[in-house]
């Protein structure tokens, strides 16, 4: 008899402790326990940022936070924007946004956010402005280990080449608005032979850069419509109320500061 923790890998690998759902079935199907592994970090490689990736985990966020745990944007690439957040049902009163320029700071804030029992996910963007020393993402990886939430880690297409101790790695693909396609490229199971076409939910986005400014004031209640590559995935107006204040500034010496 084979011992249960003894993985075959012609088989998705099952885990004790079962994963949290993606609220997309077809997705679930695929991940080891499924649904996205808790103690583990996740990659998500994506060729722009403002596909979508992050109306792709709002279900997960919404949650989360509507189950009172915290979720935390470390190092965000754009301000985030509070109402896109409460229009997708992400309660932001739980969304903390720290920012470490640094790597060890980023890896400093992973490794004290997860020690909180109101952690429930912890998302961070790498790569975009500069190769990751691979030692980092073994820590972050050893980090997220110890934690029963989710971390996840946003990556160029690039990082695909690379090998990385992250467990469960995807590509998300680009689609006809709003929907996305997404790629196991690495899991504890089989190779996934082909992409999932994955309908993604449309309210308004909460990240944008802030010169985009007329884009936005212009029509800011229109209806969504086709995103062009360059826009994140949630977007943010000039004079959008900030999300709360709810994270201490991290201690001086690690030069990370938490901000609305």
């Amino acid at each position: 008899m084979i011992h249960p923790a003894v993985w075959k890998g012609q088989a998705l690998h099952q885990t004790d402790c079962s994963g949290i759902s993606s609220s997309f079935r077809l997705l679930d199907r695929e991940l080891p326990g499924n649904g996205w592994p808790r103690g583990s970090l996740t990659e998500l490689l994506v060729h722009n940022l403002g596909i979508g990736e992050l109306r792709f985990l709002a279900p997960t966020l919404r949650s989360l936070t509507q189950s009172g745990k915290h979720v935390v944007l470390l190092t965000p690439p754009h301000t985030p924007y509070a109402p896109a957040f409460e229009a997708m049902g992400i309660d932001h009163r739980r969304i903390l946004i720290v920012q470490a320029d640094r790597p060890i700071d980023r890896l400093w804030a992973v490794e004290q956010s997860i020690k909180s029992n109101q952690f429930g996910a912890l998302i961070t963007w790498l790569d975009h402005t500069g190769p990751t020393r691979p030692e980092l993402i073994r820590r972050l990886q050893l980090a997220a280990s110890t934690t029963q939430g989710l971390v996840f880690v946003f990556r160029p297409f690039a990082a695909q080449d690379h090998p990385s101790p992250a467990p469960l790695r995807m590509l998300l693909l680009p689609r006809r608005y709003p929907d996305l396609a997404v790629q196991v490229i690495k899991r504890r199971g089989p190779v996934m032979s082909a992409p999932i076409d994955i309908a993604i939910p449309i309210p308004g986005s909460g990240l944008r850069p802030l010169q985009d400014h007329e884009a936005i004031i212009a029509a800011p209640t229109a209806a969504p419509t086709r995103q062009a590559a360059h826009h994140h995935a949630v977007d943010r107006m000039h004079h959008s109320p900030s999300l709360p204040d709810t994270l201490s500034s991290t201690p001086a010496a690690h030069g990370s500061s938490a901000h609305r």
